[in-house]
């Protein structure tokens, strides 16, 4: 009978602790490391993948960043394809940087979870034999 009386209480309690602790695990602003790996195939496609993970302790948000948050969670969707032409705009600023695609790319993929997120592509020109001595297969898992 007692713990009945204390149920409205602390059922919301624990949804706050969760929902709350769930949030600070990636963080807005928070440090990120970037990779990107290449791989030719015998075929001569070029592939990369481009990956950011997070990097050092999470940050506590602001409360500004907190509705930011709250608003772009109330569409997922939008997030997500927020964040995968975030990616692809770091993709072209990488490549532009390296020369790896010459004639640009396309994405083959692109994923994100607490960890970090990737997005892996191909390149839309063929390998040269100056790309296989230039670019070494770095990307280990395709």
């Amino acid at each position: 009978m007692t713990l009945n009386m204390y149920r409205p209480i602390v059922i919301p309690l624990i949804s706050i602790f969760i929902l709350g602790g769930c949030s600070l695990i990636f963080p807005h602003g928070s440090a990120q490391q970037e990779q990107f790996e290449t791989r030719i195939s015998d075929s001569g496609l070029k592939h990369f993948e481009l990956r950011l993970t997070r990097s050092g302790p999470p940050k506590t948000p602001s409360a500004s960043s907190q509705k930011q948050k709250t608003r772009s969670e109330s569409n997922p969707r939008k997030s997500y394809e927020r964040a995968q032409r975030k990616m692809e705009k770091i993709a072209i600023k990488i490549i532009e940087t390296n020369r790896y695609c010459t004639q640009g790319f396309w994405v083959l993929e692109f994923d994100q979870d607490v960890l970090g997120t990737y997005l892996r592509g191909e390149c839309n020109d063929i390998a040269s034999n100056e790309d296989r001595s230039k670019f070494p297969d770095s990307l280990n898992h395709w």
